[in-house]
């Protein structure tokens, strides 16, 4: 493609999410949904309309180590085991995952949850009924949320910031430069596709 002689910089695909950055989005999935399902909880057993949900601090570590401890599995076992066994590879490690931090976090007297009003709880930090929730939950996550941010990178832009980047992405062009045909590009992020990618 001819570069605009009108351009001041230009754009290309920079460096995928960094660790740190899945990090923090697996947690605040993670924090959202327990608020989600706490609220759906007070509603289903309270018929508390205010639908109050809670969680706490230390649920947004715990969160974001889980989630990136299987974005990693998922890594390594998608080619090799299908999505119905992983689901339990990643259920026996999330269990295992609540009940090490719970153990650890009880001692400090500071464990946010208690599961021993529960038929089959297991000294009260883990809970064998939550399994069905926590094994669809987890390949949600693959599902929905690993197989999606491991394909975001960063747009990196050329031009100063107080310069205007004439290139076709800045510009809004995508259909000129390839990026019309799958691809989708919002707030400096670019989805990338299993496709090679016009150069600009």
């Amino acid at each position: 493609m001819q570069a605009n002689s009108e351009s001041r910089g230009s754009c290309s695909l920079g460096p995928c999410l960094s660790p740190i950055v899945r990090l923090y989005v697996y947690g605040i999935h993670g924090y959202f949904t327990e608020v989600m399902f706490t609220a759906a909880w007070e509603f289903i057993v309270n018929a508390n309309w205010k639908f109050p949900g809670c969680t706490s601090v230390w649920s947004l570590f715990i969160y974001s180590f889980c989630g990136y401890a299987i974005e990693q599995m998922y890594l390594r076992l998608k080619d090799r085991v299908p999505i119905l066994l992983r689901g339990l590879i990643y259920l026996i490690f999330t269990y295992s995952w609540e009940f090490s931090t719970g153990y650890i976090l009880r001692y400090f007297n500071a464990c946010p949850w208690d599961y021993t009003p529960f038929d089959f709880d297991v000294v009260g930090l883990i809970t064998l009924e939550y399994a069905p929730l926590w094994y669809i939950a987890t390949l949600i996550q693959e599902q929905m949320l690993t197989k999606n941010i491991l394909l975001l990178q960063w747009k990196v832009c050329s031009a100063p910031f107080h310069d205007k980047c004439n290139c076709c992405h800045c510009r809004g062009d995508l259909a000129d430069c390839g990026i019309g045909n799958g691809s989708t590009m919002t707030n400096g992020l670019k989805k990338k596709k299993r496709v090679a990618l016009t150069s600009i």
